[in-house]
């Protein structure tokens, strides 16, 4: 799915709603914003009541770093609302650590997706399941699924594109990161292009469709041609922005993919 992240503060809830509706009509499927204080806690109260009041069905995903533990145990509705958790393992602490656990529990109370991303050792992962425990380890990542869901993660992993083999050995999943050598650098690069490319699919989808409105509004008489006109414009200016921005990604990820 195609997910994007905000720029704003978060404690601007208008800012940050009216960007997250801006995201959700370029094709964005899950938006990510950042919880790092109260202030942004409390925020994300009054962004999903925006989103609703304008008819905007967005999941969001907090972004948490070293306190998420405290901000969603101190703010439970912020907790309810928020669709998927993103952490890091690396500045939230490992699976023995109690902050670690707190979010965890959190995560199974209010039925929630973690997503991880960071593995020590090297390599890169992103997955999203629920949580029943989670080991990080040189470059494999030991998972615990929830029990009905461990054949089904497996075979999502195996076919995410990824190259990835997942083991499977009872309730353990573990899943095996390849070295990045220049080989596997290429595939991922492979890998990053494709999603860019489906990313623009989505964009120009979008377009249309906001071009087919506005075409069934002038037929119907809501719309002069002139402000027609005025509108394909601004929508093809937009599309343009969001293609060049969605090129720069790729280019910028495409470097990082291969510096050695």
């Amino acid at each position: 799915r195609i997910q994007s992240m905000t720029n704003t503060q978060t404690e601007d809830s208008l800012k940050t709603a009216s960007q997250i509706k801006e995201l959700f009509d370029s094709g964005s499927e899950l938006v990510r914003i950042t919880v790092n204080n109260e202030d942004s806690a409390k925020s994300v109260i009054k962004i999903k009541d925006l989103l609703i009041k304008s008819n905007y069905n967005v999941p969001l995903v907090g972004d948490f770093h070293y306190n998420g533990h405290t901000l969603l145990a101190n703010y439970p509705e912020t907790a309810s609302i928020l669709d998927k958790y993103r952490i890091n393992p690396g500045n939230v602490g490992s699976s023995d650590n109690k902050n670690f656990t707190e979010i965890i529990n959190i995560a199974k109370k209010n039925n929630k997706d973690i997503i991880s991303f960071g593995v020590s050792g090297g390599g890169c992962a992103g997955f999203s399941y629920k949580w029943n425990y989670l080991d990080s380890y040189d470059n494999s990542y030991s998972v615990y699924p929830i029990k009905d869901n461990v054949k089904l993660v497996e075979k999502s992993v195996r076919e995410s594109d990824l190259g990835l083999n997942p083991q499977l050995d009872g309730q353990l999943l573990r899943i095996p990161l390849p070295d990045l050598s220049e080989e596997r650098r290429i595939e991922l690069s492979k890998i990053a292009a494709k999603y860019s490319e489906n990313a623009k699919i989505a964009a120009r989808n979008v377009r249309r469709d906001g071009m087919d409105k506005l075409k069934k509004m002038e037929k119907d008489g809501h719309l002069s041609q002139d402000d027609k006109r005025i509108y394909d414009e601004e929508i093809q200016s937009l599309t343009d922005r969001t293609v060049t921005q969605i090129d720069e990604m790729l280019s910028k990820k495409e470097e990082e993919i291969m510096q050695v």
